[in-house]
């Protein structure tokens, strides 16, 4: 999910904001390879045959500026994206290149409607035929769609990653689960990935995506539709030494100085080689221990979405140990999250909805009930199997 701000701003009354519609057969032949390998290849895997059709394009025209910006670093480096949106006649593997004073996406490759863009099939094809046409001694990859992190696909009728509504809108394979995205990207082969959708940032996607990225980039809320200023990104992201600290450092720069309701960001960098270390110190707080009230733990849901629930993660821990934060449990967390978030910033408000940024980690959390009707779906989830189990 992506939230759209111009929606929002049309629906909002002088007193409140009201409720908002959210932005939360067989393939062509495998070409040759163009050339390679680039110093790194990122590829950006947009989902977009949805009501973010148009944000695309928008993203397309940044990123376009962008690889002209970084000059001679974009030359040794590949820019991908995977399009299908509405004005797509076919979902295609598109490749930034230079022409002259103008950059120009070039059509590497198509593919058939017959599988959607969140068929797992489709994306691990899509990831190796970007490995395959474009080789590099690095790799980035960047989510770009609807999304509503752990929840379960179609609960509610909201996503999991991605929205492909190519098929009609009741089409069961319209939406990805979490544990199906972690299946279809291969273990070990990016250095970054970055989520620039709603709600991916949280322990149980982070978790589940361990071993396949070294840094992983996210939000815990929502994020405007506009989502990365790929003109400021793109160029950070092609410098032989990519500080994706400093990226997402410039993620957040860019919406902290927005005025209004547009002012609304959260962001964090995650080191996927902490994360077994965090899931100990939390099952050593956490196992065997009743849920605790939820009711002065830090939210990063809003109503209007129906989404959720995201709670902060060591707020969350905060109340396992009965506020006591001297607790030694506590303790141990709190030194576990400071060694495996990196980056974490936040506004005070995400449009309506208060973040009291001393009490952001970085990272939700769902507040696991057994009485809950995603309950079952929770237990899927490996960090809820090595911490909660």
């Amino acid at each position: 999910m992506r939230t759209s701000l111009a929606k929002i701003l049309a629906a909002t009354a002088p007193a409140m904001l009201l409720p908002l519609l959210c932005a939360c057969g067989k393939d062509d032949p495998q070409p040759e390879p163009l050339q390679g390998p680039a110093r790194r290849t990122v590829l950006v895997y947009g989902a977009a045959f949805n009501s973010l059709s148009s944000d695309l394009g928008n993203d397309m025209d940044e990123m376009r500026q962008g690889f002209l910006d970084a000059g001679a670093d974009a030359d040794s480096c590949r820019w991908l994206l995977y399009r299908w949106d509405y004005t797509s006649d076919l979902p295609g593997l598109w490749e930034l290149r230079r022409e002259g004073k103008a950059a120009t996406w070039v059509k590497l490759k198509e593919y058939d409607k017959s599988r959607l863009s969140t068929d797992p099939e489709r994306m691990a094809r899509v990831i190796d035929d970007a490995a395959h046409l474009a080789p590099a001694r690095d790799y980035g990859l960047i989510l770009w769609s609807h999304a509503s992190g752990w929840m379960p696909a179609r609960h509610a009728d909201k996503y999991s990653f991605g929205d492909d509504s190519s098929l009609g809108s009741d089409h069961a394979g319209r939406f990805m689960n979490i544990t199906d995205l972690a299946q279809a990207i291969p273990r070990g082969r990016f250095s970054f990935i970055w989520a620039d959708c709603c709600h991916m940032g949280g322990i149980e996607v982070a978790y589940e995506l361990r071993g396949h990225c070294d840094r992983y980039v996210a939000y815990p809320t929502e994020v405007i539709s506009d989502g990365i200023p790929y003109q400021l990104m793109l160029p950070q992201l092609m410098r032989p030494q990519t500080d994706i600290e400093e990226a997402a450092r410039t993620f957040f720069g860019y919406w902290d100085k927005r005025g209004g309701i547009s002012r609304s960001a959260t962001i964090s960098v995650t080191r996927t080689d902490h994360l077994p270390a965090l899931a100990a110190a939390c099952r050593a707080l956490m196992h065997g221990k009743p849920t605790p009230p939820a009711t002065d733990v830090q939210v990063y849901h809003r109503r209007a979405t129906g989404l959720g629930p995201y709670y902060d993660l060591l707020d969350l821990c905060r109340a396992y140990a009965a506020g006591n934060v001297a607790d030694p449990a506590y303790m141990a967390v709190a030194d576990a999250l400071s060694q495996t978030v990196t980056y974490a910033a936040t506004t005070d408000y995400f449009l309506e909805l208060r973040i009291d940024p001393t009490r952001y980690c970085g990272l939700s959390s769902n507040l696991y009930s057994p009485t809950d009707n995603t309950a079952g779906f929770y237990r899927t989830y490996q960090w809820y199997k090595d911490v909660l189990e």
